[in-house]
This record gives C-alpha cells, structure tokens and sequence, in this order.
C-alpha cells in the first residue's frame, strides 16, 4: 500500500509538472511573438519614413533593397529546383532520397522503442512462466488443500495470461519474427501442465516436511517474487506510467485516462492480494 500510494504522488507530481511546463512554454512562444512582431513593426515604421540627410536617394535604397530580396529569392529558388532534381533523379535511378535530419531522429526513437518494448515482453514472459513452473511444482505436491488451491491458481493463471497476451498483442513484431508471440503464448499456456507433470512424477518421491524440500522452495518462491516484482514495479508501473508515450505529456484531455489507468492497477493489485490470501 506504502508503494502504490507513493507512487501515485509521484504520478501527480509529474502530471502537473510537465502541464505546467508546457503552459510556460506556450506562453513564452507567444511573448517571443509579440516582441518581434512588435519589432518588425518598429522596423517598417523606421524604413517607412523620408530620409532628410542630404545626397541620399531614398528611392535608390528601395530599389537597392528590392534587387537583394531579388537575388535571396532567385537562389532560393534555384536550390529548391536543384534539391526536387535530385530527389526526382534519385527516385527515377531507385535509390532512396537524402533522409532529413528529423526523419532520422524519428526512425532512432521508434528502433529504440521497438527494442525496449521487446526487452520488456522478454522479462516479462521469463517471470510469468517461471512463476508458472513454481505453481504447477507445488500444486503437484500439495495435499489437503489442493481444491482451494487450484481454484485460486485458475483464476490467477486467468490474470497473467490477460496481462501477458495483452502485452503480446501491442508489440508490433517485424515480419521475420511474426511467430514469436505465439510461441510465447504457447509457451505459457504449457508451462502450468508441465510442471504439475513433472511434479506428480515426483510427488511420491518427494517430502514436503524436511528441511531441504523447504530451502528449495523458498529459493524458488523468493526468486520468482522477485522476477514479479521487477516486472510491475520498473516494466509497468515506472515504464508504462511514467516514460510512456501514452500517458506523456500529460493534458488536461489525458487525465482521466490516466487516471482510469491507475484504478485498473490497483483493481487487479487487490483481486491478485485477494487471491494470495486465499491461497
């Protein structure tokens, strides 16, 4: 509870933040405005009026300025009609036109993003299936409560799977890796069975009361807690909330989807505490 609500403090402090940022940045943008607007104006008023030193041809320093602004717009011209050739001649030839400075910086952040996404999936799969094998070990062994502990471990294989397909259904894999979301979810769905398999075969074997049976199992538990933990504090609630595009920059128009957001996580926060306590 400590860490929900201090990260939804955080959560606030940021939002706000960031609109204020982006208020002070609007308004500074329409101050720079004014100014020079306020500027040329000045300006025209200055070059507007006559000039009464002696010798000086006003007309002449129009025309003067006139064959300048002339010549800048011929060469700007003369550029563009050069910069269209040779994209033209670069099309017709096949090769592709020089990239702008812009267009690289988007492609770098949608690879980055593309990366990080998958690396986040990656984790995330290792620990639910992990924690899957964990389940199914000790549902195999379990005795006297195995009734209860089935109904509860439906229900909260029920929720990882929805987190994890969701997870595998925003990823946007390339066209040679377009099997990998199956096989991750193949890979899930097989990892419950397996282990109560694996664990059956041992069960008569295997005596849950001594003192190595329960150092294995609490490494194992405390590795797979650990793995969870990452997963939800740093891959969701750090990743998603707070450095994702989704959610930033937050407007006033996003707040209530961010907001539904969070409700959504604690919802699912309290059904998985509820289940624990069950179980």
């Amino acid at each position: 509870m400590a860490v929900f609500s201090l990260f939804f403090v955080e959560l606030l402090a940021t939002s706000f933040a960031t609109l204020a940022n982006s208020d002070d940045d609007g308004h500074g943008h329409g101050g720079g405005h004014s100014h020079s607007h306020s500027h040329s104006h000045e300006k025209r008023r200055r070059t507007s009026l006559p000039s009464s030193l002696p010798g000086e041809d006003h007309l002449g320093h129009v025309r003067k300025h006139q064959s300048i602004e002339t010549s800048q717009t011929g060469q700007d011209s003369a550029s563009e009609s050069a910069h269209a050739d040779a994209v033209s001649q670069a099309i017709a030839t096949g090769l592709p036109a020089e990239p702008k400075p812009h267009d690289l910086e988007r492609a770098l952040e949608a690879t980055e993003d593309y990366a990080s996404q998958l690396i986040s999936v990656f984790i995330f799969e290792f620990g639910v299936v992990f924690h899957s094998v964990i389940i199914g070990l000790t549902l195999a062994v379990t005795g006297d409560n195995f009734t209860t502990l089935y109904i509860v471990l439906v229900f909260h294989q029920t929720f990882e799977g929805l987190a994890l397909g969701t997870r595998l259904a925003v990823v946007p894999f390339s066209k040679g890796r377009r099997s990998t979301p199956y096989i991750m979810a193949i890979a899930y769905g097989l990892s419950t069975p397996l282990a109560i398999a694996i664990g059956l075969a041992a069960r008569k074997s295997y005596t849950s009361n001594s003192s190595k049976a329960i150092l294995i199992q609490g490494i194992f538990d405390s590795i797979s807690a650990g793995i969870l933990l990452y997963t939800g504090l740093i891959e969701l609630m750090a990743h998603e909330f707070l450095f994702s595009e989704t959610f930033r920059p937050v407007r006033r128009g996003k707040r209530r989807r961010l907001f539904a957001a969070y409700g959504c996580m604690m919802l699912g926060a309290g059904l998985m505490a509820l289940l624990g306590y069950w179980a």
